[in-house]
């Protein structure tokens, strides 16, 4: 009964170790692996942000053959899913969903593996040199469960052997693809008319791209510049079919600021003419291109991000909107809303006050609309125009450009985009 007893103290003193051993253990499991691919990004993001592709590089698509595959949601990026089911222990089953997806940046996946519990594994995509070079990581938290944090010792051995395998499989099927073709950037001025009035559009698109999203591009205050175009050219890269359309028409010039300021005026006084010519230029990209355009976005510069904030209330057919700091209305009305916006403000510009933004969430969220919002601190109005300064100087208008606002306010409204127009 001794020797029992003894026994029985032991088993209960090393249960108390362990467990006392167990809280003292990392609460999270981090486990990465790198690699170097001789490709652009571009062609990296197409393998992670689609499962039908990741199962071509996987270490785990090879070890059952008769693993289960189903696919749900979007087909590439955020909103994708796929559940998988296998009587291998090696892959078991579960379901991954893409939680987050910055184009040929980022993707974030969430793993659910039922009982067993959840994880994040993501892919960190950086341009180096010629090629990518690409982080694959895993992280889990296993809160107070102590057998699970027992378990995160082991993470590292059991996943990151098969983390390396997979990223040479990666790297062998990336690097064996055709290169890239350089997008075709077609140009062309496109004279349309809303009602009477006569005007001048720019149009851009890849001639090898059957993308069916169109992006409409609407200026600021100093009309359809170089800026806007070299925008639409940009934007064209990535696929789009982009349509700079004309505010002033044909007739008005660039003569001074007042006079600027009085044709802005005039078309921010005029919410309904805005409609029509927004709903008008529509018509003239869908008649225009020879692809099937399904869905369309907006993109406005100061007065132009004004003009599609005083549109939030009007179903002009736009899955998107982007408004570069342009002027919150105070006079919003509310209905339901089916476009999506990002607005990017500019915290220096005087004329948007705190109550122009209070009131703009205030409608946004009663009306149930999908919307992204940053304030770039410091930051004024043209901020996203290499032209502002000049305008600065010239006119002594409130405006600056601002490098590093430009360069963030182009990665968020690409990603934006990638995520509405799917």
């Amino acid at each position: 009964m001794k020797i029992v007893k003894i026994v029985l103290i032991g088993v209960v003193v090393l249960i108390a170790l362990l467990v006392a051993v167990g809280f003292l253990l990392p609460e999270k499991t981090h486990v990465e692996r790198v690699a170097y691919i001789e490709v652009e990004p571009k062609v990296v993001y197409g393998f992670v942000s689609n499962f039908r592709e990741f199962n071509k590089w996987s270490p785990w698509a090879k070890i059952d053959e008769n693993t289960e595959f189903r696919f749900e949601g979007a087909e590439q990026g955020l909103g994708a899913v796929m559940y998988w089911s296998s009587e291998h222990s090696e892959v078991g089953r579960g379901r991954q969903e893409i939680i987050d997806a910055h184009p040929d940046r980022k993707v974030r996946v969430l793993l659910d593996f039922g009982s067993k519990g959840q994880a994040v594994t993501s892919y960190t995509i950086d341009k180096l040199e010629e090629g990518t070079h690409i982080t694959w990581a895993f992280d889990t938290e296993h809160g107070d469960n102590i057998v699970s944090r027992y378990f995160g010792l082991l993470m590292d051995s059991m996943v990151g052997s098969k983390y390396e395998q997979g990223l040479k499989n990666l790297k062998r099927l990336a690097e064996s693809q055709p290169p890239l073709a350089a997008p075709d950037v077609k140009t062309e001025e496109v004279s349309y008319t809303v009602g009477e009035a006569s005007f001048n559009g720019y149009l851009a698109y890849d001639s090898q791209s059957d993308n069916g999203a169109a992006v409409l591009l609407v200026h600021d205050i100093w009309g359809a510049n170089e800026s806007i175009r070299k925008r639409a050219e940009m934007l064209a890269e990535l696929g789009f079919t982009v349509f700079a359309v004309d505010m002033y028409g044909k007739g008005d010039q660039l003569i001074n600021y007042d006079g600027l300021l009085e044709l802005s005026k005039g078309v921010l006084a005029n919410v309904d003419q805005n409609k029509d010519h927004l709903s008008a230029a529509i018509d003239v990209v869908k008649n225009y291109r020879k692809v099937t355009l399904k869905q369309f976005a907006a993109m406005g510069y100061g007065m132009g991000g004004s003009v599609l904030l005083d549109l939030i209330n009007s179903d002009i057919g736009l899955d998107a909107a982007v408004s570069l700091y342009g002027h919150p209305s105070i006079s919003i009305t509310v209905d339901k809303i089916r476009t999506s916006y990002l607005v990017l403000n500019a915290a220096q510009d005087d004329s948007v006050t705190q109550e122009h933004l209070n009131v703009l969430f205030k409608y946004m969220d009663a009306a149930g609309i999908d919307y992204e919002f940053k304030d770039y601190p410091g930051v004024k109005r043209g901020f996203a125009d290499p032209q502002s300064d000049q305008y600065a100087e010239k006119y002594n208008a409130p405006v600056a450009y601002n490098a590093n606002a430009d360069k963030d306010s182009w990665r968020m409204v690409r990603t934006f985009l990638a995520r509405v127009l799917r």
